[in-house]
């Protein structure tokens, strides 16, 4: 059980300090006047893990897991409950120093690059000493003073009990690492090999671990992140069109906005039930790249596409949003899911909807055709 904070005692914790950042449910993170910073935690459904692990008590045993294995993190004090609030709580110390997403924007040419080979050993470590970062991006890696690295915000990992990460791991943690498209560019003008030369030279992998984690990086392709799907989705290829109006003889698919729509030539014929449909098409989103540089993708869109189960209550819940949810949590104990880029809802009126995307199993074989010695490419949703 964590200890309670009453709502007296919160306020006279928080009395002068400098709200971080919050959103639509509350506060989020707080600076206290004494430059100590308070993290508040939010339970997103009435069914979760943080029944029984609390995002707080994550943190706090992150925190002294990476400090037990050398890695440089936050410091914790305490950990609370907040029962007014319904939420939970991690009062740290503040690291000194900023981002490398911020630190990379100040500094180029050969100050750059050192700091990119140190990024690749300080990986190099954390994938050696059995470290899976999820959230392993340049906005939660400090730069202190001294220019070491840190990592903050250390809710989403895991650790290995004994030994060093897979390579499938350390594969997926790089596509981490390469998501966000600021970070690719601050990536990529340090030089695209200085990361891999400097994280493979500490890591003494075996040649061939390491040839596969070379070909394994990002090339000149453009990455499967939601910002590179949402430019192509308005670019009017692949079925995809922008239009105000929808044709009367053919059910459209509505998409992130009202003049967005998806042609139903471009789908499978979608499932009619529950009371309403569900369809799912593959999109090249680059056709006019080479062969072995097209990105491909399952688009998935629903409307009205309802379950109920008793973890909501029998509450009206769209399918695709199940999937998403279920999706997520095990991408924190498998690698072997489809990869998610996007998942939004919208509503219109009295009808609801979901678009859900994922990376598209190019190379992947259905079970009974690999047993049987059929290879033949995965290429439903």
């Amino acid at each position: 059980m964590l200890p309670k904070l009453s709502n007296q005692e919160f306020e006279a914790l928080t009395q002068g300090a400098r709200i971080l950042e919050k959103d639509g449910f509350g506060l989020k993170v707080l600076r206290l006047p004494d430059a100590r910073i308070l993290k508040i935690f939010r339970r997103r459904h009435w069914f979760s893990s943080q029944l029984w692990a609390p995002h707080a008590q994550r943190f706090d045993r992150n925190a002294k897991t990476l400090l037990k294995r050398g890695i440089p993190t936050i410091s914790v004090e305490q950990i609370f409950a907040l029962p007014a609030m319904q939420r939970q709580a991690v009062l740290y110390h503040e690291l000194p120093g900023i981002t490398l997403r911020q630190w990379l924007r100040e500094h180029e040419s050969d100050e750059a690059k050192a700091l990119i080979e140190q990024f690749g050993r300080f990986v190099a470590k954390l994938h050696t000493e059995g470290v899976l970062f999820r959230s392993l991006h340049f906005g939660n890696v400090l730069v202190t003073p001294e220019q070491n690295l840190a990592l903050i915000d250390i809710v989403d990992m895991s650790f290995r009990r004994g030994g060093c990460l897979s390579t499938r791991q350390r594969i997926r943690n790089f596509a981490h690492i390469d998501r966000y498209v600021e970070d690719r560019t601050l990536f990529t003008q340090t030089g695209e090999q200085t990361f891999i030369e400097a994280y493979l030279e500490a890591a003494q992998l075996s040649s061939e671990i390491q040839t596969t984690l070379r070909q394994a990086l990002p090339r000149r392709a453009p990455r499967l992140t939601r910002p590179f799907f949402l430019s192509c989705l308005k670019s009017n290829n692949n079925g995809l069109r922008q239009s105000g109006k929808t044709p009367s003889n053919k059910p459209t698919y509505s998409t992130l906005n009202p003049s967005l729509s998806v042609n139903s030539t471009g789908l499978k014929e979608p499932n009619r039930r529950r009371g309403g449909w569900s369809g799912v098409t593959r999109l090249v989103l680059n056709p006019e790249a080479a062969p072995q540089d097209q990105q491909a993708v399952f688009l998935k869109i629903q409307q009205n596409h309802f379950y109920r189960a008793p973890n909501t209550f029998f509450t009206k819940q769209l399918t695709f949003e199940r999937e998403f949810e279920v999706l997520r949590q095990l991408d924190s104990v498998t690698d072997s899911i489809p990869e998610l880029v996007l998942f939004a809802k919208w509503r219109s009126g009295s009808d609801v909807g979901a678009i859900l995307v994922t990376k598209a199993l190019d190379g992947w074989y259905p079970l009974p055709d690999w047993i049987h010695g059929r290879k033949r490419p995965h290429t439903s949703g």
